[in-house]
């Protein structure tokens, strides 16, 4: 099974990050806090909504594919970590074909 892998346009590079709120005043669907966990350290949560048609926000997001982001973010931006393109998730990203599992 094969599914797309999200790689900058301009370099090629797979080593990307979503940034799920990029400008300013825009409000972030992704709710993230810290919850003390029982040995005393902080755990990191991040709930939302994942593309599964509930719509609920309190799903967990700590791993999402790129239907959530879609499902989610009528303007999704990346920042590509190799060569520091700002991405515009539509115009400025190209796919490569990976391998599942």
């Amino acid at each position: 099974m094969t599914t797309n892998k999200v790689v900058c346009s301009y370099c090629k590079s797979d080593n990307i990050e979503y940034i799920p709120d990029p400008f300013q005043g825009q409000s972030s669907w992704v709710r993230t806090y810290f919850k003390q966990n029982a040995k005393g350290g902080w755990d990191l949560v991040a709930l939302g909504s994942k593309a599964n048609g509930k719509n609920e926000g309190d799903d967990n997001l700590l791993k999402i594919k790129r239907s959530d982001i879609n499902f989610n973010d009528s303007r999704p931006w990346f920042n590509c970590n190799a060569c520091t393109a700002e991405l515009d998730g539509y115009r400025d990203v190209d796919y490569v074909e990976v391998q599942n599992g």
